[in-house]
């Protein structure tokens, strides 16, 4: 994987994660509201609701934490070359 390939997928990464995150954020919604409806306090289904709900919502927040990371270092390797890299 060259310089520049690394420097593109740092870039895209974050837009990637919070897209993906989204997406399957709503289709978890859409299923436990249109499959199972109004789910009882403490029931088995609406633990599960809750545990992918949190392990989504942390997905969310490393996609945004990916902006500030990712985003300078994907500018990092696509500015230097590997002469500059090595110095």
């Amino acid at each position: 994987m060259t310089r520049k390939d690394k420097g593109i997928a740092w870039l895209v990464s974050p837009f990637v994660l919070i897209t993906g995150t989204l997406i399957f954020f709503a289709i978890v919604n859409f299923v436990f509201n249109t499959l199972f409806g109004t789910l009882e306090l403490g029931s088995s289904l609406q633990k599960v609701q809750s545990i992918l709900h949190f392990l989504l919502s942390l997905t969310g927040m490393l996609g945004v934490l990916d902006f500030f990371i990712g985003i300078p270092v994907g500018i990092y390797f696509l500015v230097t070359t590997e002469k500059a890299a090595k110095k």
